[in-house]
């Protein structure tokens, strides 16, 4: 029998001993892979995924998880070994009467080499997911693209507009931990050890960080994965000057990181839909605005609308139907700087209609003016 080392019965009469050795199923001279077979066995049967709602299995996983940080880690083995029940009664050597260690758990602590990677054992074990008294490190949420429609008008001056995306958000009944929380086993929920440290102050619980509060299981709403499908409501700032297919990134605003992690990106591609009159050309505002015949011949000052109001256009004398003026200032902020666009006004000559007899006459009379036929260049070789 080693050193320090209570023979199997006389273990279970003193208090504070718990036999590893015999939770796992394991001789004592096991190997490491013995050991660790063991507890990928006891594991899968006892998980409480696959007991749910089971009390006595579930305190039976905790149990046999205890026994693997210790045995499973080469250091913890020996100290065990060696110290008997004074292993439990030294702060920091063991994991505590509340079992395995709880919260974000750092795999490499348990053992490095000799217990093999944690994360890699549970992923073999369950899949991945949360096991209960662990969580899995955070992972950033994914980013989500979202078309939004405005108006020329809008999109000249920014808006605000309401949006509602479909997307995962964080669970509220774990706070997108994805863990059901409760009070450490280890301190009872006190958030103290029972070992005193320097100048006789109360040590914080090792199990639970002196937070008092431990990973107890998956959280029931999101089995595990911190975030729900759910519509979120979002107000988006739209600003001047965006353009037909202009992309907006706005950080943070895409689907929830699982297991606590931040939130990815919303991109939104911006589509432009005419406004009344109004349309878009890169920076510059255009309209289609009808004059008269004697306006466009003779020349005159007109009315136009503009995004901001009205404005005054002069039109020249000799102004064609489909010709453009242009309004300097009046379209649209450059998104890169640079000042405005412009309004571009595209002319329409109106023909009337209905005339009446005295009225065809004076417009017979107008065929004079052109001095040739205006069609001519259409059949020169």
């Amino acid at each position: 029998m080693q050193a320090g080392r209570p023979a199997r019965g006389e273990a279970k009469m003193r208090r504070g001993w718990k036999d590893y050795y015999e939770t796992l199923g394991v001789k004592r001279e096991a190997t490491e892979k013995q050991v660790k077979e063991a507890y990928r066995r006891l594991a899968r049967r006892y998980h409480p995924d696959v007991t749910p709602g089971d009390q006595e299995a579930e305190e039976k996983f905790k149990e046999i998880n205890e026994a693997y940080s210790v045995l499973g880690d080469a250091e913890k083995r020996r100290q065990y070994d060696a110290m008997g029940p004074e292993f439990f009664r030294t702060p920091g050597a063991s994991t505590g009467g509340g079992g395995w260690r709880q919260g974000y758990v750092d795999f490499g602590d348990l053992g490095g080499a000799n217990v093999g990677d944690f994360g890699d054992l549970f992923s073999s074990l369950f899949g991945g997911g949360t096991v209960t008294g662990v969580r899995r490190a955070p992972e950033a949420g994914a980013d989500v693209t979202q078309e939004i429609e405005i108006g020329v008008a809008e999109s000249v001056t920014g808006t605000e507009k309401t949006l509602r995306v479909d997307m995962e958000d964080y669970c509220e009944g774990c706070s997108g931990t994805g863990a059901e929380m409760g009070p450490c086993g280890t301190c009872r929920g006190t958030g103290q050890s029972g070992a005193r440290g320097f100048m006789g102050v109360a040590a914080p619980c090792p199990a639970c960080g002196g937070s008092g509060q431990a990973v107890i299981g998956q959280c029931r709403k999101c089995r595990g994965a911190g975030t729900v499908r759910r519509r979120r409501k979002l107000q988006v700032k739209i600003p001047a000057g965006v353009e037909d297919g202009s992309k907006i990134r706005l950080a943070g605003e895409g689907q929830a990181g699982r297991y606590g992690g931040p939130r990815g990106d919303l991109l939104l591609n911006v589509r432009l839909q005419k406004d009344g009159v109004f349309a878009r050309e890169g920076p510059n505002v255009v309209c289609e605005v009808p004059v008269t015949f004697a306006e466009a011949a003779l020349g005159a000052e007109i009315r136009v609308p503009t995004i901001e109001g009205t404005a005054t256009l002069k039109v020249p004398a000799g102004t064609q139907s489909g010709q453009v003026l242009r309004l300097a200032g009046l379209g649209a902020p450059r998104l890169r700087g640079g000042g405005k666009g412009d309004q571009l006004v595209r002319v329409k000559v109106v023909v009337p209609r209905n005339l009446s007899a005295g009225q065809r006459e004076t417009v017979s009379k107008t065929e004079g003016l052109y001095g040739a036929d205006p069609r001519a260049e259409l059949f020169k070789d």
